[in-house]
């Protein structure tokens, strides 16, 4: 460790990066033009055509609940998100696993070093997904990206634990799984 002991502290710092983007944005990019008349036209409802009691701007967790259009979105929402959130860390975390109990039946030298690859290619397809997804969603639309998301996830967490049975096999439809269940479904 070149930088002595303490290294890992330097990891906060890089987390730190993104909350400068956020100060930059916050500072340079403006409202658009959609926001800008609804708060001129005092439309308060999380929800197009529903109606708010009160001239000041209520928003709370009580309002996104009322109305029941609002509510319905709201509790898909969080539905999809645990979905999400859940296949993620199953399948990220039993990957290199996976790949490493795989490469140790096989006979295979280091098997260690096949579940790091596994999880290393895992990432790269979730990196080419997260740079595709907007271009994507923007030809798609919202609502057929995140059907073929969900869908590629449905399709290749199967594949990659119950069907292919050699290390290389996985590290292969690791790419792909990554591509979906962590580049697409966290677009």
């Amino acid at each position: 460790m070149p930088l002595g002991g303490d290294t890992w502290r330097l990891m906060f710092v890089v987390g730190a990066i993104p909350a400068l983007f956020v100060l930059y944005i916050r500072r340079n990019v403006n409202e658009s033009e959609k926001w800008l008349a609804a708060v001129r036209e005092k439309r308060w409802a999380a929800t197009e055509g529903a109606t708010v009691h009160s001239a000041k701007r209520p928003f709370t967790l009580a309002e996104l609940f009322r109305e029941p259009e609002s509510r319905r979105r709201v509790l898909l929402t969080f539905l999809l998100s645990l979905a999400t959130t859940i296949g993620w860390w199953a399948v990220a975390n039993l990957l290199d696993r996976h790949v490493t109990i795989l490469a140790r039946t096989a006979g295979y030298a280091r098997p260690e070093l096949w579940g790091t690859w596994s999880a290393l290619v895992y990432t790269m397809g979730a990196v080419v997904a997260y740079l595709l997804s907007g271009f994507v969603i923007d030809a798609i639309g919202r609502r057929s990206f995140l059907f073929v998301a969900y869908l590629g996830s449905l399709i290749m967490v199967p594949i990659t634990y119950w069907l292919l049975r050699s290390p290389e096999a996985v590290i292969a439809a690791s790419f792909i799984n990554g591509f979906f269940t962590l580049g697409w479904a966290y677009s």
